[in-house]
């Protein structure tokens, strides 16, 4: 019996698909490919539905890339018995009593950090949770990128992760040039307004970002309201750089390990506060030393970390069933 790997269709070339596409990758021969599971009204609802219906009669174990593909998986087959497991980055609204009850339903929860394990069940979640923080492929940072000055930005224009504040900063300091490698850039509101930036130099994210990507840069900028990683951290301290962040995600507990507290902002904050986290200095021994940390969060390791909670609770529950027909 293997395990499916279930997302939502609007993650697969965003980072959610390529994190499960790598976890599939490392352990192929216990995992299923990561398919597709959409909303009922949706041209993917035929094969979303032979999809689920085969999960049920195989009774596969099934781990959900995020909320969203285990409700509509459950809004197809209410009464579904299969082992569930959820990887949950973060929700920006109060849970509902519907939502939690699906949250109890599950077997594993994998969060990115402690503060959202604290949320969940602070919240009223009963299901196990396990954080997991994520993973880089290490070999795209084997060499440290060029140093310079710029300050790097990575994201979309999605409300929550605060491009119109960046791009302001950037606006207010001329003096500083950034670098903001963007998805879905062209079709949002900041396009006109961000060209106008003679210091903003824009990078389209069509593949992995590597170390050699952030040449001339010193510094990664993070002004997020909420984030379930952010994953992009990991790619820029293995890269050598320095972070400036706001407390989300797995941010704060990742860069008070490594030693760059000094980093953080604490809401509200002003742009004085990144301005004087941006001249702060730290040695190149120290940002070696977080980068040789980072790398070893690979996607191997997360791989297997997920096969082996799976393999044991899947064990659990068939040993759980031959007992009850006993």
């Amino acid at each position: 019996m293997k395990t499916d790997i279930f997302i939502d269709p609007s993650h697969s070339n965003w980072i959610l698909g390529g994190i499960f596409r790598e976890i599939y990758n490392q352990n192929a021969t216990f995992f299923n490919k990561p398919r597709n599971i959409s909303k009922i009204r949706s041209k993917h609802v035929v094969s979303t539905g032979i999809l689920a219906f085969a999960a049920l009669i195989k009774k596969n174990p099934i781990i959900f890339s995020s909320l969203t593909p285990l409700q509509n998986f459950t809004k197809i087959l209410p009464h579904n018995s299969n082992l569930k497991f959820l990887w949950y980055t973060h929700s920006e609204v109060e849970l509902t009593e519907e939502v939690l009850k699906l949250l109890n339903k599950t077997k594993i929860i994998f969060v990115h950090s402690l503060f959202e394990k604290e949320k969940l069940i602070n919240s009223g979640v009963s299901s196990r949770i396990i954080p997991v923080i994520g993973a880089i492929q290490p070999e795209y940072f084997n060499d440290a990128s060029v140093t310079g000055n710029k300050i790097a930005w990575i994201g979309t224009s999605a409300p929550r992760k605060k491009a119109d504040l960046a791009l302001k900063f950037s606006q207010l300091n001329p003096q500083i040039n950034f670098k903001f490698f963007v998805k879905n850039w062209d079709e949002s509101d900041l396009a006109k307004y961000s060209n106008s930036l003679r210091n903003v130099e824009f990078f389209p994210i069509n593949s992995p970002l590597k170390s050699i990507n952030f040449d001339g840069c010193s510094h990664h900028l993070i002004l997020s309201e909420v984030e379930g990683g952010p994953m992009s951290l990991l790619e820029t301290l293995a890269a050598g750089l320095i972070p400036i962040s706001t407390r989300v995600g797995f941010v704060e507990e990742l860069l008070c390990k490594l030693g760059y507290e000094s980093q953080l902002l604490t809401n509200p904050f002003s742009f004085e506060n990144i301005l004087e986290k941006y001249i702060i200095e730290y040695p190149i021994e120290h940002r070696k030393k977080s980068a040789l940390i980072v790398k070893d969060f690979t996607y191997k390791k997360l791989s297997d970390k997920i096969k082996k909670e799976v393999s044991e609770s899947s064990k659990s529950q068939n040993l759980f069933y031959k007992k009850g027909t006993n």
